[in-house]
């Protein structure tokens, strides 16, 4: 079995802390619209954010990654709120998106146990949608293991 599906199916099927526990947390998967291999926007990135998620998968993140980009939800020493994992294209965010449809701070995860439980839109330019639902901006929606996001003109799934 390929690792995504396997990824995504025990991402549903097990308790989401449980699926923290056995994958050192939650990602985001990505996929960047085709229009992204000639960027025309100037955000330095200074932390790659598929390191951690290529060396925790191995040998098959190739395989993964090979038109998506995977990234960790973590908490990052990069921007001062402490209780909100942000995400944007800008590099001081905890997940940086390199998409000119991203704001340079998007949205957050909002996490009180460490673990993202919301997600909240920030008045970006173009938009956050959960399961097919925009976003109002400041307002959290509920996230888990399988949502379906878009961030911008990228579209996302919370494994």
């Amino acid at each position: 079995m390929s690792i995504l599906p396997e990824l995504r199916q025990t991402a549903c099927e097990i308790a989401r802390d449980a699926f923290v526990q056995k994958h050192r947390g939650l990602y985001l998967l990505a996929t960047l619209p085709s229009e992204n291999d000639d960027l025309d926007f100037h955000t330095a990135v200074v932390h790659d954010p598929t390191a951690q998620a290529e060396e925790m998968l191995s040998g098959n993140a190739e395989e993964l990654l090979a038109n998506n980009r995977l990234y960790l939800i973590a908490k990052t020493p990069r921007n001062p709120w402490q209780s909100k994992i942000t995400i944007g294209r800008a590099s001081n965010n905890d997940v940086i998106v390199r998409h000119p449809s991203v704001s340079k701070l998007h949205a957050y995860f909002e996490h009180p146990d460490g673990i993202p439980r919301t997600l909240v839109d920030v008045g970006s330019a173009n938009g956050t949608v959960v399961n097919g639902h925009p976003a109002l901006p400041d307002v959290p929606m509920e996230v888990a293991s399988g949502t379906l996001l878009q961030v911008g003109d990228v579209e996302c799934e919370l494994l």
